[in-house]
């Protein structure tokens, strides 16, 4: 499966106060610096504590995720499906082709989290997690539900856009470069 946008989640930076924009907008900076060596052309973009890269065109997965993974202060990058809300059944429709092509074998457990920041949507975050997960079970009866430890975790984030994930690549964590003052030490 080819992904053509990634979920950039930034874990110390979401607690910063009102100085927060500073640290988001060098993470921002160095992504897109970082992009500047991947092959291909890459739109960089933050909203509402989340970043989001998405691909213009064709790129090396590999090369990307080797120089997404370099940049400090990103705890995890996911690739992800990016939709336009259509309605539950679109959504439903959409989320059983994601599991069947992101997964090869179809003999796991799972677990579907929903997120709903966009609160006029018509279900709870809970209601739509089961409706999603009974709509697979019904295209792929060998799965199993286990919401302690599941095998599988698919996310399903309800925003401007809707976005489906179900894996994480860790990357390196704490601060951005250049985010850091300066200090001095006198000894004597």
């Amino acid at each position: 499966m080819e992904y053509q946008a990634f979920l950039i989640k930034y874990g110390e930076i979401a607690v910063k106060g009102k100085n927060r924009h500073v640290f988001e907008d060098t993470l921002l900076s160095q992504i897109q610096n970082a992009l500047k060596r991947v092959e291909g052309e890459f739109h960089v973009s933050r909203e509402s504590g989340r970043m989001y890269v998405e691909a213009a065109g064709s790129y090396d997965y590999e090369e990307l995720m080797d120089a997404l993974t370099k940049v400090f202060g990103i705890v995890g990058i996911c690739p992800m499906v990016r939709l336009e809300d259509e309605g539950f059944e679109k959504l439903a429709q959409a989320v059983v082709a994601y599991v069947g092509e992101a997964c090869r074998e179809k003999n796991f457990t799972f677990k579907v989290n929903g997120r709903r920041a966009r609160k006029n949507y018509p279900m709870t975050s809970m209601e739509l997690a089961a409706a999603l997960g009974e709509k697979l079970l019904e295209s792929y009866p060998q799965l199993r539900v286990d919401v302690h430890k599941p095998q599988v975790q698919i996310n399903v984030e309800i925003r401007s856009h809707i976005n489906v994930y179900s894996t994480e690549v860790p990357g390196p964590g704490g601060m951005p470069v250049g985010t850091a003052g300066k200090a001095m030490l006198l000894l004597s």
